[in-house]
């Protein structure tokens, strides 16, 4: 990695008593307040996730701007989608092929939705940092990204579940590295009840 300066990130996932966040790249639960407060906080920034968790949402999410990391090409009904493509309200920001996959894939976004791709995390410190204002940058997983990114966040926004559900996605162990956490919202009557913390970085 280069020293592309790196703007401000922070990580924002529901995790379970067991860590799990996820299940055969779904969630294992339904939460509406715990969607509603992610759709707060996220709005006009921008978000960085990876294919999978781009894939299982499956859509660009309106009014943000999202950065897709992958490292190889990804296929979206049968077309490629290159890296550094960009797809601004439908229109695609090259022309020939990339503008057929456009159409395919992302017809007609909503205002103020963006979708880029990166191949590395200098690139996407590269494509956030070109905007200005200079946005919130949230990481919205998955497992891997939230392992990797850990020591380069600032904050961590954690709906903690209380649930313990079978899983294939944990969320990484970071007690060492942010404070206990200041409580945000308290959902006991949701099922399962949940709780939204916000976790900062500990002094060094």
């Amino acid at each position: 990695m280069n020293s592309t300066p790196r703007p401000p990130l922070t990580a924002i996932a529901a995790v379970a008593a067991n860590r799990v966040i996820g299940a055969n790249g779904a969630l294992p639960w339904h939460l509406p307040a715990d969607f509603a407060f992610f759709k707060r906080v996220t709005l006009g920034n921008t978000l960085v996730m990876g294919r999978k968790t781009f894939e299982s949402i499956g859509r660009p999410l309106p009014g943000r701007t999202t950065i897709v990391l992958s490292r190889g090409a990804r296929r979206e009904h049968g077309r490629e989608w290159e890296r550094g493509v960009e797809w601004e309200r439908g229109s695609p920001t090259r022309s020939g092929d990339t503008a057929a996959a456009g159409a395919a894939a992302g017809a007609a976004l909503p205002p103020e939705t963006r979708l880029l791709f990166a191949g590395g995390w200098d690139e996407v410190w590269s494509l956030a940092g070109a905007f200005s204002p200079m946005p919130k940058l949230f990481l919205a997983g998955g497992a891997a990204l939230y392992a990797e990114a850990l020591p380069w966040c600032e904050e961590l926004l954690l709906t903690y579940v209380a649930a313990s559900p079978a899983g294939d996605a944990l969320f990484p162990e970071f007690a060492p590295l942010f404070d206990a956490g200041e409580v945000l919202e308290t959902h006991a009557e949701s099922v399962p009840a949940f709780e939204i913390r916000r976790h900062r970085r500990r002094a060094v």
